[in-house]
Protein backbone atom coordinates (compact mmCIF):
# COMPACT_ATOMS: atom_id res chain seq x y z
CA UNK A 1 0.00 0.00 0.00
CA UNK A 2 2.83 2.38 0.93
CA UNK A 3 4.60 1.66 -2.36
CA UNK A 4 1.42 2.52 -4.22
CA UNK A 5 1.12 5.87 -2.42
CA UNK A 6 4.81 6.66 -3.02
CA UNK A 7 4.43 5.91 -6.75
CA UNK A 8 1.21 7.87 -7.07
CA UNK A 9 2.53 11.02 -5.33
CA UNK A 10 6.05 10.47 -6.56
CA UNK A 11 7.45 10.62 -3.06
CA UNK A 12 10.94 9.21 -2.83
CA UNK A 13 12.27 10.41 0.50
CA UNK A 14 15.19 9.01 2.44
CA UNK A 15 16.53 10.74 5.58
CA UNK A 16 15.41 14.03 7.10
CA UNK A 17 14.21 17.16 5.40
CA UNK A 18 15.90 20.50 5.90
CA UNK A 19 13.06 21.78 8.11
CA UNK A 20 13.21 18.72 10.37
CA UNK A 21 16.95 19.14 10.79
CA UNK A 22 16.62 22.85 11.67
CA UNK A 23 13.86 22.11 14.20
CA UNK A 24 15.90 19.35 15.87
CA UNK A 25 19.00 21.59 16.05
CA UNK A 26 16.92 24.43 17.54
CA UNK A 27 15.37 22.16 20.18
CA UNK A 28 18.80 20.77 21.08
CA UNK A 29 20.21 24.29 21.47
CA UNK A 30 17.28 25.36 23.67
CA UNK A 31 17.67 22.30 25.90
CA UNK A 32 21.45 22.77 26.11
CA UNK A 33 21.06 26.44 27.03
CA UNK A 34 18.53 25.62 29.75
CA UNK A 35 20.84 22.98 31.22
CA UNK A 36 23.81 25.37 31.13
CA UNK A 37 21.91 28.13 32.93
CA UNK A 38 20.59 25.61 35.45
CA UNK A 39 24.08 24.36 36.26
CA UNK A 40 25.37 27.93 36.57
CA UNK A 41 22.56 28.83 38.98
CA UNK A 42 23.24 25.67 41.01
CA UNK A 43 26.95 26.52 41.31
CA UNK A 44 26.19 30.10 42.45
CA UNK A 45 23.65 28.83 44.99
CA UNK A 46 26.15 26.27 46.29
CA UNK A 47 28.85 28.92 46.70
CA UNK A 48 26.43 31.24 48.50
CA UNK A 49 25.48 28.45 50.92
CA UNK A 50 29.18 27.62 51.38
CA UNK A 51 29.88 31.26 52.30
CA UNK A 52 27.13 31.19 54.89
CA UNK A 53 28.44 27.93 56.39
CA UNK A 54 31.96 29.37 56.63
CA UNK A 55 30.57 32.53 58.23
CA UNK A 56 28.76 30.43 60.84
CA UNK A 57 31.96 28.48 61.59
CA UNK A 58 34.01 31.65 62.02
CA UNK A 59 31.30 33.31 64.12
CA UNK A 60 31.10 30.33 66.48
CA UNK A 61 34.90 30.31 66.93
CA UNK A 62 34.92 34.07 67.54
CA UNK A 63 32.06 33.86 70.05
CA UNK A 64 33.73 31.03 71.94
CA UNK A 65 36.98 33.02 72.21
CA UNK A 66 35.21 35.90 73.92
CA UNK A 67 33.12 33.61 76.11
CA UNK A 68 36.35 31.98 77.32
CA UNK A 69 37.92 35.38 78.01
CA UNK A 70 34.91 36.46 80.07
CA UNK A 71 34.72 33.10 81.87
CA UNK A 72 38.35 33.43 82.86
CA UNK A 73 37.67 36.83 84.37
CA UNK A 74 39.19 39.27 81.88
CA UNK A 75 37.58 42.69 81.68
CA UNK A 76 36.50 43.43 78.10
CA UNK A 77 36.42 46.90 76.59
CA UNK A 78 32.96 48.47 76.46
CA UNK A 79 31.12 49.22 73.24
CA UNK A 80 31.43 47.81 69.74
CA UNK A 81 34.85 46.26 69.27
CA UNK A 82 37.00 46.44 67.25
CA UNK A 83 36.17 49.61 65.40
CA UNK A 84 36.82 48.19 61.91
CA UNK A 85 36.23 44.58 62.87
CA UNK A 86 38.35 41.46 62.69
CA UNK A 87 38.85 40.37 59.08
CA UNK A 88 38.57 36.69 58.23
CA UNK A 89 38.70 34.99 54.82
CA UNK A 90 35.51 33.07 54.07
CA UNK A 91 36.33 32.01 50.51
CA UNK A 92 39.62 31.89 48.63
CA UNK A 93 39.27 30.70 45.02
CA UNK A 94 43.00 29.94 44.84
CA UNK A 95 42.40 26.99 47.17
CA UNK A 96 39.89 25.34 44.84
CA UNK A 97 40.91 22.53 42.56
CA UNK A 98 40.21 23.61 39.00
CA UNK A 99 42.09 20.80 37.23
CA UNK A 100 43.80 23.26 34.92
CA UNK A 101 40.58 24.66 33.48
CA UNK A 102 39.51 28.27 33.47
CA UNK A 103 35.74 28.61 33.23
CA UNK A 104 35.88 32.37 32.83
CA UNK A 105 34.70 33.00 36.39
CA UNK A 106 37.22 35.29 38.04
CA UNK A 107 36.08 34.76 41.61
CA UNK A 108 37.35 37.14 44.24
CA UNK A 109 38.45 36.47 47.79
CA UNK A 110 35.46 36.96 50.09
CA UNK A 111 36.24 38.42 53.50
CA UNK A 112 33.98 38.55 56.51
CA UNK A 113 34.21 41.13 59.27
CA UNK A 114 33.64 40.06 62.89
CA UNK A 115 32.48 42.40 65.68
CA UNK A 116 31.51 42.03 69.33
CA UNK A 117 29.85 43.95 72.13
CA UNK A 118 30.29 42.68 75.68
CA UNK A 119 27.98 44.17 78.30
CA UNK A 120 28.51 43.83 82.06
CA UNK A 121 25.31 42.55 83.67
CA UNK A 122 26.81 41.69 87.03
CA UNK A 123 24.33 43.97 88.80
CA UNK A 124 21.50 41.71 87.61
CA UNK A 125 22.94 38.57 89.26
CA UNK A 126 22.86 37.35 92.83
CA UNK A 127 25.55 39.04 94.88
CA UNK A 128 29.09 40.35 94.68
CA UNK A 129 30.66 36.95 94.19
CA UNK A 130 29.29 36.47 90.70
CA UNK A 131 30.08 38.19 87.46
CA UNK A 132 27.77 38.08 84.50
CA UNK A 133 28.27 39.36 80.96
CA UNK A 134 26.22 39.44 77.79
CA UNK A 135 28.32 38.65 74.70
CA UNK A 136 26.96 39.73 71.31
CA UNK A 137 28.96 38.80 68.23
CA UNK A 138 28.18 39.18 64.55
CA UNK A 139 29.73 38.77 61.15
CA UNK A 140 29.13 40.73 57.97
CA UNK A 141 30.18 39.79 54.44
CA UNK A 142 29.39 40.57 50.84
CA UNK A 143 27.80 37.71 48.88
CA UNK A 144 28.60 38.10 45.19
CA UNK A 145 26.84 34.91 44.16
CA UNK A 146 23.20 35.94 44.64
CA UNK A 147 22.24 38.39 41.92
CA UNK A 148 23.64 41.81 42.68
CA UNK A 149 26.25 41.91 45.40
CA UNK A 150 24.35 41.83 48.66
CA UNK A 151 25.53 42.19 52.23
CA UNK A 152 24.80 39.35 54.62
CA UNK A 153 24.75 39.43 58.39
CA UNK A 154 24.67 36.72 61.09
CA UNK A 155 24.58 37.38 64.84
CA UNK A 156 24.89 35.39 68.08
CA UNK A 157 24.04 36.54 71.59
CA UNK A 158 24.99 34.54 74.69
CA UNK A 159 25.27 35.19 78.41
CA UNK A 160 28.43 34.14 80.21
CA UNK A 161 29.19 33.95 83.93
CA UNK A 162 32.68 34.54 85.29
CA UNK A 163 34.13 31.25 86.43
CA UNK A 164 37.50 32.49 87.72
CA UNK A 165 37.80 35.77 89.67
CA UNK A 166 41.09 37.68 89.62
Amino acid sequence: MLNLINKYYKVNQSGFTYVEAIISITLTLVAGTAITFGVGKAVRTYKSIYLKERAVEELIKYTEEYRMMVAYGEKPLPGKQPRNGHKVILYNPAKERTFGTDWGDRAEIVEGTLFHIITDKSSETAGDQSGYYNVKTWIEWEDQYVGDKSFKHLAVEVDQAILVRN
